[in-house]
């Protein structure tokens, strides 16, 4: 019962999280629209698009992780070849997720579908665009997890040394070394 409840405290927080960064670059995108005196693009669409954008980045992060956990990028010494399966594998998440977020996005905004009567003349209009944030999307996800992975196992490895040191103190506490010294003086006379 205690590992569901914290799948789902996981679940709550990474949804959480991904809604802030969704609301903020929606206040971004809204500010950037006012300078620019555009009036059709209003805090709704702004919110529109990076709820979708980063809801989809929410279900496709779980996935990353678990690739970076299989995969970790080690350079002492260098693991070149799980460094080099990043490349295909950043790609892919960004071209599943540009592919998915146009789809979605085409499908529930009216003025998209005005004009781009077919969804693959939205693809050519912003596929490229998306992709490249998408891209740096997912190399910042992958660089969250290793720093986590590291202050993961640099916790782990300062608890063993705790305990290696507390362990090292008890036994020179305790008066072993005496009696192992006079057992053995007296075998040798």
């Amino acid at each position: 019962m205690g590992y569901l409840k914290t799948n789902w405290r996981r679940a709550g927080l990474l949804l959480g999280g991904w809604t802030l960064v969704s609301v903020i670059f929606a206040a971004i995108s809204y500010a950037a629209a006012i300078g620019e005196n555009n009036k059709e693009f209003g805090f709704v669409s702004a919110l529109r698009l990076n709820l979708v954008q980063f809801y989809l980045w929410a279900i496709l992060s779980p996935l990353l992780f678990k690739f970076s956990r299989r995969f970790p990028i080690e350079f002492r010494p260098l693991n070149l070849r799980n460094l080099l399966l990043y490349f295909p594998a950043l790609i892919s998440f960004a071209g599943i997720h540009q592919l998915i977020h146009l789809a979605v996005l085409w499908s529930i905004t009216p003025r998209w579908r005005q004009q781009y009567p077919a969804l693959i003349d939205c693809y050519r209009a912003y596929f490229a665009f998306g992709f490249y944030i998408d891209l740096i999307i997912a190399s910042l996800i992958v660089i969250a997890v290793h720093a986590l992975l590291y202050y993961q196992n640099f916790r782990a490895s300062e608890l063993a040394q705790s305990s290696l040191k507390a362990q090292l103190a008890q036994a020179q506490r305790t008066p072993f070394h005496r009696s192992f010294w006079k057992t053995r003086q007296k075998q040798t006379a």
